[in-house]
This record gives C-alpha cells, sequence and structure tokens, in this order.
C-alpha cells in the first residue's frame, strides 16, 4: 500500500519538526515525527490490475 501524508506542505513540517526537536519539545527526530504526523489516505493496489502491470512494467 501507499500512503499519502496528512499535509501536502511537506517542507513546512520538516521545518517545524526540525524547530520542535532543536527547541527541545521534542527529544529526538523519531519522536516529533510520531507526534507531528500522521497518515492520510491509504491507497491499495488493484488486485485485479496486478498481472496487468506485472506484464507491463517488468
Amino acid at each position: 500500500p501507499a500512503e499519502r501524508p496528512h499535509t501536502y506542505e511537506t517542507s513546512g513540517l520538516g521545518a517545524a519538526i526540525d524547530a520542535a526537536v532543536g527547541l527541545g519539545l521534542h527529544p529526538d527526530f523519531d519522536t516529533a515525527v510520531t507526534a507531528m504526523t500522521r497518515t492520510g489516505r491509504v491507497f491499495e493496489p488493484n488486485p485485479e490490475a496486478s498481472a496487468l502491470y506485472q506484464r507491463l512494467y517488468r
């Protein structure tokens, strides 16, 4: 599956995460990312089209 982030402004979010760690609001990047991000939409592969994709894109 492919996951879309909850925001399209990922560069701004990355800057906010950097700032939060730099200011000591979060102890490390893993903690900051977990606290400050979430998954938006999740896209599942279409099993019916999978065989066609495998043939076309090998």
